[in-house]
């Protein structure tokens, strides 16, 4: 069967679906709903249903670990509006259905009940006769949540940040909502809650990420009335608003709500009751450095060294050689992964070699200087004196930008030599450079690669490298563009926060998909791949 967009399935129990999913995931590249079939005898006698929303919040969690698993690259939603209102059932997708799974005879009635098909919609019968929800239940997911038990509430409310809607969030939103018969509110950390994050920088913007949280919980239950607000600390709305009876929380923040009610209580309002779901175990780790469980950190990390945005065409360059912008905050590993990629096969061009050579003596680099700085700011041979400069430009940035000025053409220039030289031997030319962005040199190259750290480790490595006090480390990092301007501009993003292994793999990660965008590169004569 050709790849769908968007399918349903229709079950007769949740304990089938987990033995059904990896009959489906071959077939949908985008969306996956999952509803239950209608019982008569629930709506005949709603009391002794055994869909009352708590009890089948384990299973929901099961479910989606098993979805983590088997449909990794599919956005998978378990519909909740049938546990709310069981005597009316529609199914109301956000996204056109193509097909519909069944796993027991599907009477034509069913079929209506789903409102949005499309025109040439195809239904599937998968044969469950076989199974039995024993021989599908998730028994290494905990799958209990704990607060008080069967117990529905006019208004919940949960946080968290939301990037990267996975699985663990989708249980955290369920939850509220089956917890809920009118309103949830949800709120989505934003400015210095993000700071202490892996890789923050790559975190979705926050409206992104609210919008994202709001169109997933109309789509799972259009019944219910949601609020999706940014909070920048861990209390948001829940310290001065009387109204909400129950907060949700992962295991790990569940001492966050104890804090939550501290406040609460504090403030003269009633302490919310508490339900803290499990966090779902990463079936997936792909390198010792991950976290456990399933987490947007662990996602952030997989997208380093692949391509982030689609490259644009350089009518200026030669298609070849292929030309790679390196570039990066100071100490971020920027020469370490360019020789890395240089023995890999690639040409490398080192521009701060090219900038000290600039300032040799006989040199318009030299002249230059010396015509800013005053004759002060050379030795007696006529070598400048680096550290002496330093001190000038990185404690004045009105300096520092007359210096660039006269340095940055000359050293575009020597890159531009250095290209035709290496020209002959290689394909692909990494430009190591620092200035990259400052300079504006983003038509010189056809993809910026970027090696970034987190500030901290930037300033730590600057004290032991140059021997800096912390403070002159960060007037250095302050002279250079933020870790925000670099991320924006890559196509591909490194980072060297980790151990050498680590980066490497993410290395050659981006060098193997490079070549892979460019079939001419790759060469069939068993000799390094960035050269002819």
């Amino acid at each position: 069967m050709n790849n769908t967009k968007t399918g349903i399935l229709i079950s007769s129990s949740f304990g089938k679906i987990v033995g059904l999913l990896p009959l489906i995931q071959r077939d949908i590249i985008q969306t996956l709903y999952i509803t239950l079939y209608p019982y008569e005898e629930n709506s005949k006698n709603s009391s002794t249903s055994p869909f009352f929303s708590p009890q089948i919040s384990s299973k929901i969690i099961s479910t989606y670990a098993k979805a983590a698993s088997f449909c990794r690259n599919i956005d998978v939603r378990i519909m909740l509006e049938k546990f709310q209102n069981k005597n009316q059932w529609e199914v109301c997708t956000k996204k056109t259905i193509d097909i519909v799974y069944f796993d027991q005879v599907i009477k034509e009635d069913i079929k209506k009940c789903i409102m949005n098909k499309s025109e040439n919609y195809k239904t599937v019968y998968l044969d469950s006769s076989n199974m039995n929800e024993s021989s599908c239940d998730l028994s290494s997911v905990s799958s209990t949540c704990t607060g008080i038990p069967n117990t529905i509430y006019t208004h919940s409310v949960l946080g968290g940040t939301f990037d990267r809607l996975h699985a663990g969030h989708k249980i955290l939103l369920s939850e509220a909502v089956l917890r809920s018969s009118r309103k949830v509110t949800v709120g989505v950390t934003d400015g210095p809650m993000l700071y202490t994050k892996k890789l923050f920088e790559l975190i979705q913007p926050c409206e992104y990420r609210k919008q994202n949280v709001l169109e997933f919980l109309q789509d799972i239950d259009s019944s219910l009335e949601y609020d999706v607000v940014s909070i920048t600390d861990m209390y948001g709305p829940t310290k001065d608003d009387p109204n909400f009876e129950n907060l949700i929380v992962s295991a790990e923040t569940q001492g966050g709500g104890d804090k939550v009610n501290e406040l609460r209580i504090a403030n003269n309002l009633k302490p919310m009751d508490v339900v803290s779901v499990p966090l779902l175990p990463s079936e997936e780790k792909v390198d010792e450095v991950e976290e456990d469980k399933v987490s947007s950190s662990n996602l952030r990390m997989r997208e380093l060294g692949c391509l982030r945005k689609p490259v644009q065409p350089r009518p200026n360059l030669k298609p070849y050689p292929y030309l790679i912008g390196l570039t990066g905050g100071i100490a971020s590993g920027k020469s370490t992964i360019g020789k890395y990629l240089e023995s890999k096969g690639a040409g490398l061009i080192n521009c701060d070699l090219l900038g000290h050579q600039a300032y040799d003596v006989g040199t318009a680099g030299n002249a230059a200087v010396r015509q800013l700085f005053g004759e002060d700011i050379a030795l007696p041979d006529g070598t400048i004196d680096r550290r002496k400069l330093g001190a000038i430009v990185f404690a004045n940035k009105t300096e520092l930008t007359k210096l660039n000025q006269a340095i940055w053409p000359l050293i575009l220039a020597q890159v531009k030599e250095e290209i035709v030289n290496l020209s002959s031997s290689h394909k692909i030319i990494i430009i190591e450079a620092a200035v990259l962005l400052p300079a504006k040199w983003y038509d010189q190259v056809h993809e910026i690669w970027v090696s970034f750290i987190p500030e901290k480790e930037a300033i730590k490595r600057i004290q032991e490298r140059n021997g800096l006090s912390e403070a002159d480390a960060k007037l250095r990092l302050s002279s250079q563009p933020p870790n925000s301007e670099y991320v924006s501009s890559a196509h591909v993003l490194l980072s060297s926060t980790w151990d050498v292994s680590h980066t490497r793999r993410q290395v050659d990660r981006a060098y193997r998909e490079l070549q892979d965008r460019l079939p001419a590169v790759r060469d069939q004569s068993g000799i390094p791949s960035g050269k002819l």
